[in-house]
Protein backbone atom coordinates (compact mmCIF):
# COMPACT_ATOMS: atom_id res chain seq x y z
CA UNK A 1 0.00 0.00 0.00
CA UNK A 2 1.61 3.30 -1.03
CA UNK A 3 2.07 6.07 1.50
CA UNK A 4 -0.58 8.74 1.40
CA UNK A 5 0.37 12.36 2.04
CA UNK A 6 -1.60 12.29 5.30
CA UNK A 7 0.34 9.37 6.78
CA UNK A 8 3.22 10.09 9.16
CA UNK A 9 6.50 8.70 7.94
CA UNK A 10 8.75 6.99 10.42
CA UNK A 11 12.08 8.83 10.73
CA UNK A 12 14.98 6.78 9.49
CA UNK A 13 18.63 6.94 10.36
CA UNK A 14 20.70 8.13 7.43
CA UNK A 15 23.15 5.29 6.87
CA UNK A 16 24.50 6.65 3.60
CA UNK A 17 28.17 7.50 3.24
CA UNK A 18 29.01 11.06 4.25
CA UNK A 19 30.45 13.40 1.67
CA UNK A 20 34.24 13.79 1.67
CA UNK A 21 33.92 17.34 3.04
CA UNK A 22 31.66 16.25 5.90
CA UNK A 23 33.91 13.31 6.75
CA UNK A 24 37.07 15.45 6.61
CA UNK A 25 35.53 18.04 8.92
CA UNK A 26 34.37 15.42 11.40
CA UNK A 27 37.65 13.49 11.48
CA UNK A 28 39.80 16.63 11.67
CA UNK A 29 37.76 17.96 14.57
CA UNK A 30 37.84 14.65 16.44
CA UNK A 31 41.61 14.42 15.91
CA UNK A 32 41.99 18.00 17.16
CA UNK A 33 39.90 17.31 20.26
CA UNK A 34 41.96 14.20 21.01
CA UNK A 35 45.28 16.01 20.52
CA UNK A 36 44.20 18.90 22.74
CA UNK A 37 42.83 16.54 25.39
CA UNK A 38 45.95 14.39 25.45
CA UNK A 39 48.13 17.50 25.43
CA UNK A 40 46.29 18.82 28.50
CA UNK A 41 47.29 15.73 30.48
CA UNK A 42 50.98 15.77 29.51
CA UNK A 43 53.86 17.82 30.94
CA UNK A 44 53.56 21.54 30.22
CA UNK A 45 56.64 22.79 32.03
CA UNK A 46 59.59 21.40 33.99
CA UNK A 47 61.60 23.50 36.42
CA UNK A 48 64.82 22.07 37.81
CA UNK A 49 68.53 22.44 38.48
CA UNK A 50 71.37 20.86 36.54
CA UNK A 51 73.44 20.26 39.72
CA UNK A 52 70.60 18.44 41.49
CA UNK A 53 69.00 15.95 39.13
CA UNK A 54 65.88 14.22 40.32
CA UNK A 55 64.32 17.19 42.10
CA UNK A 56 62.73 18.64 38.99
CA UNK A 57 59.27 20.11 39.41
CA UNK A 58 57.00 18.85 36.64
CA UNK A 59 53.73 20.65 35.95
CA UNK A 60 51.09 18.86 33.91
CA UNK A 61 48.53 20.78 31.90
CA UNK A 62 45.67 19.89 34.22
CA UNK A 63 47.68 21.37 37.13
CA UNK A 64 47.42 24.91 35.71
CA UNK A 65 44.38 26.88 34.60
CA UNK A 66 45.68 27.00 31.02
CA UNK A 67 45.64 23.22 30.65
CA UNK A 68 42.23 22.98 32.29
CA UNK A 69 40.83 25.45 29.76
CA UNK A 70 42.37 23.43 26.91
CA UNK A 71 40.86 20.22 28.28
CA UNK A 72 37.44 21.88 28.53
CA UNK A 73 37.81 23.14 24.94
CA UNK A 74 38.66 19.61 23.78
CA UNK A 75 35.48 18.26 25.38
CA UNK A 76 33.41 21.09 23.88
CA UNK A 77 34.87 20.46 20.38
CA UNK A 78 34.09 16.75 20.60
CA UNK A 79 30.51 17.23 21.82
CA UNK A 80 29.80 20.01 19.32
CA UNK A 81 31.02 18.02 16.32
CA UNK A 82 28.95 15.03 17.44
CA UNK A 83 25.87 17.27 17.61
CA UNK A 84 26.52 18.37 14.00
CA UNK A 85 26.31 14.68 13.04
CA UNK A 86 23.13 13.97 15.01
CA UNK A 87 20.98 16.93 14.01
CA UNK A 88 19.33 17.51 10.66
CA UNK A 89 18.91 21.26 11.13
CA UNK A 90 21.40 23.28 9.09
CA UNK A 91 20.99 26.17 11.52
CA UNK A 92 22.03 23.99 14.47
CA UNK A 93 24.87 22.53 12.42
CA UNK A 94 26.15 26.04 11.65
CA UNK A 95 25.88 27.03 15.31
CA UNK A 96 27.76 23.99 16.57
CA UNK A 97 30.38 24.30 13.82
CA UNK A 98 30.94 27.85 15.10
CA UNK A 99 31.26 26.43 18.63
CA UNK A 100 33.93 24.00 17.36
CA UNK A 101 35.82 26.86 15.70
CA UNK A 102 35.59 29.00 18.85
CA UNK A 103 36.72 26.22 21.19
CA UNK A 104 39.60 25.33 18.86
CA UNK A 105 40.67 28.96 18.71
CA UNK A 106 40.56 29.33 22.51
CA UNK A 107 42.65 26.15 22.98
CA UNK A 108 45.13 27.38 20.37
CA UNK A 109 45.40 30.85 21.93
CA UNK A 110 45.71 29.66 25.53
CA UNK A 111 48.38 27.04 24.74
CA UNK A 112 50.34 29.49 22.58
CA UNK A 113 50.25 32.14 25.31
CA UNK A 114 51.49 29.53 27.80
CA UNK A 115 54.46 28.58 25.59
CA UNK A 116 55.40 32.23 25.14
CA UNK A 117 55.20 33.06 28.86
CA UNK A 118 56.29 29.82 30.58
CA UNK A 119 59.96 30.70 31.13
CA UNK A 120 59.14 33.94 32.93
CA UNK A 121 55.96 32.69 34.57
CA UNK A 122 57.77 29.84 36.32
CA UNK A 123 60.93 31.84 37.13
CA UNK A 124 61.29 32.44 40.92
CA UNK A 125 63.02 35.76 40.21
CA UNK A 126 59.84 36.96 38.48
CA UNK A 127 57.62 35.85 41.39
CA UNK A 128 56.97 39.19 43.10
CA UNK A 129 55.11 37.59 46.00
CA UNK A 130 58.05 35.25 46.75
CA UNK A 131 60.62 38.05 46.50
CA UNK A 132 58.50 40.30 48.76
CA UNK A 133 58.05 37.54 51.34
CA UNK A 134 61.81 36.82 51.46
CA UNK A 135 62.60 40.54 51.66
CA UNK A 136 60.11 41.03 54.49
CA UNK A 137 61.34 38.00 56.43
CA UNK A 138 65.03 38.84 56.00
CA UNK A 139 64.91 42.63 56.12
CA UNK A 140 66.88 42.81 52.86
CA UNK A 141 65.62 45.13 50.07
CA UNK A 142 63.68 43.42 47.27
CA UNK A 143 66.16 44.30 44.53
CA UNK A 144 68.97 42.63 46.53
CA UNK A 145 66.80 39.57 47.19
CA UNK A 146 65.98 39.33 43.48
CA UNK A 147 69.69 39.61 42.54
CA UNK A 148 70.64 37.02 45.15
CA UNK A 149 68.02 34.55 43.92
CA UNK A 150 69.14 35.12 40.33
CA UNK A 151 72.83 34.53 41.23
CA UNK A 152 72.01 31.39 43.22
CA UNK A 153 69.84 29.94 40.46
CA UNK A 154 72.54 30.64 37.89
CA UNK A 155 75.14 28.83 40.03
CA UNK A 156 72.82 25.83 40.39
CA UNK A 157 72.10 25.71 36.67
CA UNK A 158 68.37 26.36 37.08
CA UNK A 159 66.26 25.79 34.00
CA UNK A 160 62.67 26.03 32.86
CA UNK A 161 61.69 23.77 29.96
CA UNK A 162 58.35 23.73 28.15
CA UNK A 163 57.11 20.15 27.75
CA UNK A 164 55.22 18.52 24.87
CA UNK A 165 51.75 19.17 26.28
CA UNK A 166 51.14 22.74 25.12
CA UNK A 167 52.52 21.98 21.67
CA UNK A 168 50.03 19.11 21.27
CA UNK A 169 47.32 21.47 22.53
CA UNK A 170 48.32 24.04 19.89
CA UNK A 171 48.12 21.36 17.18
CA UNK A 172 44.77 20.18 18.55
CA UNK A 173 43.34 23.69 18.67
CA UNK A 174 44.48 24.36 15.11
CA UNK A 175 42.97 21.06 13.91
CA UNK A 176 39.74 21.95 15.73
CA UNK A 177 39.54 25.30 13.94
CA UNK A 178 40.20 23.66 10.56
CA UNK A 179 37.69 20.88 11.28
CA UNK A 180 35.05 23.40 12.32
CA UNK A 181 35.62 25.41 9.15
CA UNK A 182 35.26 22.23 7.06
CA UNK A 183 32.01 21.33 8.83
CA UNK A 184 30.75 24.88 8.30
CA UNK A 185 31.70 24.68 4.61
CA UNK A 186 29.82 21.39 4.32
CA UNK A 187 26.69 22.85 5.96
CA UNK A 188 26.85 25.94 3.74
CA UNK A 189 27.30 23.97 0.51
CA UNK A 190 24.67 24.24 -2.20
CA UNK A 191 22.34 21.24 -1.99
CA UNK A 192 23.46 18.55 -4.41
CA UNK A 193 21.57 15.37 -3.72
CA UNK A 194 21.71 13.94 -0.23
CA UNK A 195 24.72 13.56 2.02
Amino acid sequence: MPDSPDMDRTPRVDASRPSPLRLAGFLTTVAGALLAGIGATLTWVTVGMEVAEGIDSVTKGVDVWDGQVVLACAVVMLIAVLVTRMTSSDGLRRSFAAVVIGAGFVALAVATAFVLSATTRFDPVEDDALVSAIAEASGVPEDQVRASIDDTLEELGAFTTVGPGPYLAIAGGLAGVVGGVLVLAWVSRPPIGSD
